[in-house]
């Protein structure tokens, strides 16, 4: 992206970014000249020390946002999942495959990202993961099928139509 040199982001970072500091170097949607001054701007918004926030450069945050919407899958319990699906009503509630369900909490956890939920049906087991609302079923179980490769690396699924 052309009009983004650098992003600013918190640690642990957690899929998104604080904002973005432009070629000219001026941090995006403030009035701040400098990561120092927004650093600043930060803590008196916030109430709590800004030591979080570090600055990337744009090529840099490419590679750990695509490394962060695979890695951040989780196992959950099956009270966990019936507990966020009865909270709000469901979004996106469909079949991934003929024996994966999923569903995304309505509540966003952090601008477009979503908690989303999957129902493993041959294992009985749930997990969770914070996606964008609006990436393609066929990603989000592409990411899943990946992330349980990589934990338990003995599953092949077709992507259902």
């Amino acid at each position: 992206m052309s009009h983004i040199a650098k992003v600013i982001i918190a640690l642990p970072y957690d899929g998104g970014i604080q904002t973005y500091i432009t070629p000219s170097g001026k941090i995006a949607y403030t009035d701040c000249n400098s990561f120092e001054e927004y650093k600043l701007q930060y803590e008196a918004r916030y109430k709590k020390p800004a030591s979080d926030l570090v600055v990337m450069p744009w090529e840099e945050y490419g590679p750990m946002y695509d490394n962060y919407r695979h890695a951040n899958w989780q196992e959950i319990s099956e009270e966990s999942y019936y507990s966020a699906f009865g909270e709000l009503p469901p979004l996106k509630y469909r079949r991934l495959s003929p024996d994966i369900l999923s569903f995304f909490c309505m509540e966003a956890t952090s601008g477009a990202f979503h908690d989303v939920y999957i129902e493993h049906e041959t294992t009985g087991k749930f997990y969770c993961a914070r996606k964008k609302i609006t990436i393609a079923a066929d990603e989000l179980l592409k990411s899943f099928l990946e992330y349980l490769q990589a934990s338990l690396a003995i599953y092949d699924y077709d992507t259902a139509d």
